[in-house]
């Protein structure tokens, strides 16, 4: 019995991790600290690759306060040394 190949356009729900970080408009490296720090919506493995729900991403973009941006892209501050 042969597999049917699955295209990308079967599953336009799932986003790939620079998909999901150019939909919500960040830069690869405050994607990556999110990711880390746990603060994005939970991917799914699909055949050991993470994806995202679209509609995971825009809820999670919607219900961002602007306080929360600010506070996202601010994870790591530089340190101040005087």
């Amino acid at each position: 019995m042969q597999r049917k190949k699955c295209s990308r356009d079967e599953f336009p729900e799932l986003l790939s991790g620079g998909e999901s970080q150019r939909l919500a408009g960040l830069t690869p490296g405050l994607w990556a600290e999110l990711f880390e720090s746990q603060r994005l919506p939970r991917p799914v493995d699909v055949a050991g690759r993470l994806k995202w729900r679209k509609s995971d991403i825009v809820e999670w973009i919607a219900n961002l306060e602007p306080a929360q941006v600010a506070q996202a892209a601010t994870i790591n501050p530089p340190e101040v040394t005087s």
